[in-house]
Order: structure tokens, then C-alpha cells, then sequence
């Protein structure tokens, strides 16, 4: 895969190769033993219109989770065909399966059928499709969170300059799915993916360092956001080791000091 990537937009250039014919049904096999044998957890799909095989057979897996008591997100990408997915017909079957459906504005506009930029009416119809609620995210513009049992919010983004868009959009996800899955507030949990969304664009190579909670919650802090921060139960536990590691250095280094002091004021055998 090629990108061209700019401040505000980036463009893929892809060769489909495995991902083209690989399908849900090794997972569907061996996938609900693991998934009984881990417990609660969350599934999550992306990249759907670039797996042609997994498209097909993905209800299959995500009833599979369900069965086991995982919760299920999906993340459409950009469909070079232009037909978003009508020709398959599996909408009607997809949606309802899913706890999360996570497309951009784009991307949300044209799975709904809606005109292009009428993201309200999108998430209006998403949102009756969609078993479970409906995150779009908009860019600098942040997000929009509705669904069945969800009231309809609007979430800002932290105004920031932007260096590189590539990976924003799964640095939003990471950071949403993140919270979702520790049982946060589903807005909140999407204005913590505006951080980590926003932080990502700040830097050069989405992938080359992936930042922990700690570093998104300094990012936070920076913005006079940090009560957003605390959304993630994990940031606090995360910047609690790293003040506590920071405690325990200190005082090695203290005890250590205190240690050379004393064997200095030992007067040395004659």
C-alpha cells in the first residue's frame, strides 16, 4: 500500500493481494473456543471493503461473538467501486449485528444512502439500522455520537496543526474502542478518541510511536482537557505507575545517597 498523505486529506494506493481472499471461516472455527476461553471481550473489524472473502462471511463470525458474549464494532473503509456495499446486500444482515459501527462522515453518507455532507440524516438512518449505537467521526470537526438508546451529542476535537492525517482515524478508534470496552460513557469515550485522534495528526507516521495512556493524558492536560482524559480508567492506573516508578527511582536514588553519606562518615580501620 502506497499513501500520499497531506495536513488535511491522504490517498491509498493498494495492492489487495492476501486480504482480497482471506475469509471468516478459520475464525468462525477456531475463533469462538478462544473467544469462551478469554471471556468478556470485544471484536472489532476494519478495513471491510478492502477483504472482498471476509465481507462475505464476516455475519458469521460477529454472530459467532455474539453467541459468546463478545461485544462487536465494525469499521468500513473507502469503497474504490463506488457502490458502498449495495451489490453485496449484507447491510440489513451486518448492522444489527454490531454493538459499535464506526465510519467517517464520508463513509456514513454513502453506506445510508443519504447526500453527500448530511451527516445528521445519516446517523438518523444508521441509527435504526445499527443493533447498537453509531460513532461517525468528522476530522478536525471531532464526532457524532447517536443511536437506539443513545442520545444524539456532538464532540469537539482539541484544535491542534496538522502534520500527517494518516492513522487518525484508527488512532480515534483505538482510543474509542479503548473506553468502550472499559465501560465508559460512549460520548465521553468518543471525546477520548478526539485526543488520541488529534494527537496522532501532530506527528509524522501514524505507526512509528504509538502512544500509551500516559502520553495521551499529558496531550490532555496540555489542552485543559484532562478531566476527558480520565475517561479511560487505564490513564489513571497508567500515570499512577509512571508517578509511582518515578517515587520509587527517587527514592533508590535517595537511599542510595543517604548509604554513601554514611560509609563516608565511618572512620576507616587503622
Amino acid at each position: 500500500c502506497m499513501v500520499l498523505s497531506g495536513p488535511d486529506d491522504r490517498a491509498f494506493c493498494s495492492h489487495f493481494g492476501v486480504s482480497d481472499a482471506f475469509d471468516a471461516s478459520a475464525l468462525v472455527a477456531d475463533g469462538a473456543a478462544l473467544l469462551r476461553r478469554l471471556g468478556p471481550c470485544h471484536v472489532h473489524c476494519a478495513g471491510y471493503f478492502s477483504c472482498a472473502a471476509l465481507r462475505k462471511t464476516l455475519p458469521r463470525l460477529l454472530l459467532a461473538a455474539r453467541e459468546v458474549g463478545a461485544t462487536t464494532s465494525l469499521d468500513t473503509n473507502n469503497d474504490a467501486s463506488g457502490q458502498w456495499g449495495a451489490v453485496d446486500g449484507l447491510w440489513d444482515v451486518l448492522l444489527p449485528l454490531l454493538d459499535l459501527f464506526t465510519p467517517n462522515e464520508l463513509e456514513a453518507c454513502a453506506v445510508a444512502g443519504v447526500p453527500a455532507g448530511d451527516v445528521e440524516a445519516a446517523l438518523a438512518r444508521l441509527s435504526r439500522q445499527v443493533g447498537g449505537s453509531v460513532v461517525i467521526t468528522r476530522g478536525r470537526d471531532g464526532a457524532l455520537v447517536g443511536g437506539r438508546a443513545v442520545e444524539t451529542r456532538a464532540v469537539s476535537a482539541p484544535p491542534v496543526v496538522a502534520r500527517d492525517a494518516v492513522g487518525a482515524g484508527d488512532a480515534f478508534k483505538a482510543g474509542l474502542l479503548a473506553c468502550f470496552v472499559s465501560g465508559a460513557d460512549l460520548a465521553e469515550a468518543a471525546r477520548y478518541g478526539c485526543l488520541t485522534g488529534a494527537l496522532c495528526v501532530t506527528t509524522r507516521g501514524a505507526c512509528s510511536d504509538p502512544p500509551d495512556g500516559a502520553r495521551v493524558a499529558a496531550f490532555a492536560a496540555q489542552h485543559g482537557l484532562s478531566s476527558v482524559a480520565s475517561a479511560l480508567p487505564a490513564c489513571g492506573g497508567l500515570s499512577s505507575a509512571a508517578d509511582g516508578q518515578q517515587q520509587s527511582d527517587g527514592q533508590q536514588q535517595e537511599e542510595g545517597r543517604s548509604e554513601r553519606e554514611e560509609r563516608a562518615a565511618v572512620p576507616a580501620d587503622d
